[in-house]
């Protein structure tokens, strides 16, 4: 038994829709990663939030353990970090989900650029946050988007249980460009493409066309996907495999996660 805060976006609330079938059917309440643990007889604080980005989720977690009141750290064990889209930590968030719109305003860099703008700061804060509270245990899974910085650089503070989940056990289409929640999906590759190259000037054609591409792969890939009934988040049904590696973590019979080359990217 642990004493463990589930933190993330949507892929990681309890409460993830208001429509009453999904609801009843696809997404319960008592399914969600914490209440299936509690289920577990863990001690489980939810800090997870729909729409919520790694830096927010950190800066969440820090109000949290530097309060003096609650003595969050002398508490808690592990943190499950669900990850999601680093491109919610750009400007993009603040121009908001563009789905529907081509006329989202431009960065003010590369889609590289930025990128390594955001695994900089992401490294830098994880960093700072093992430094400070040594004795919390992370363990990472990839939901609406991969874990995507090098975990080695952090310390045996930080554990992959799935770099990707959904790819992994339920072989859906992986969102590498982390854009899925902004780019026009269901336009065409070439629409997509433009897109790309407009909203992250420099960006090369051919990067550009591959995250394209890749949009349009997991579109069609969630669309078609049994287990995805809203299209955008895995039906809690689907999440035991993740409950057990994690009780497998906390047990200490956990087997290492996997590497796959689909997640190189041309530079």
């Amino acid at each position: 038994m642990a004493n463990i805060i589930v933190a993330g976006d949507s892929w990681s609330i309890s409460q993830v829709t208001t429509n009453c079938d999904w609801w009843l059917h696809s997404y319960p309440a008592q399914l969600s990663v914490a209440n299936r643990l509690r289920s577990h007889g863990h001690f489980v604080f939810e800090s997870a939030s729909g729409g919520s980005s790694m830096l927010r989720q950190l800066d969440m977690l820090e109000q949290l353990f530097s309060c003096p009141y609650d003595n969050m750290y002398a508490s808690v064990n592990y943190v499950v970090l669900g990850w999601t889209e680093w491109t919610r930590d750009t400007e993009l968030f603040e121009a908001g989900q563009s789905a529907a719109l081509m006329n989202t305003p431009p960065m003010k860099k590369s889609y590289l650029s930025e990128r390594d703008r955001v695994y900089d700061e992401l490294q830098l804060r994880f960093r700072e946050f093992s430094d400070t509270w040594p004795g919390v245990q992370f363990l990472h899974w990839g939901g609406q988007a991969p874990v995507s910085i090098d975990m080695t650089k952090l310390g045996d503070h930080h554990h992959i249980l799935y770099k990707d989940y959904a790819l992994e056990v339920w072989d859906a289409a992986p969102n590498l460009s982390h854009l899925y929640s902004f780019a026009p999906r269901s336009a065409s590759i070439r629409e997509c493409t433009k897109w790309v190259q407009r909203v992250f000037p420099g960006t090369s054609k051919e990067l550009a066309n591959t995250i394209a591409v890749e949009q349009n792969s997991r579109y069609r890939s969630l669309l078609l996907h049994k287990s995805f009934q809203d299209g955008g988040h895995l039906n809690f049904h689907c999440y035991s495999p993740l409950i057990d590696r994690i009780n497998a973590h906390l047990d200490g019979t956990a087997p290492p996660a996997n590497t796959y080359n689909k997640f190189i990217w041309p530079e």
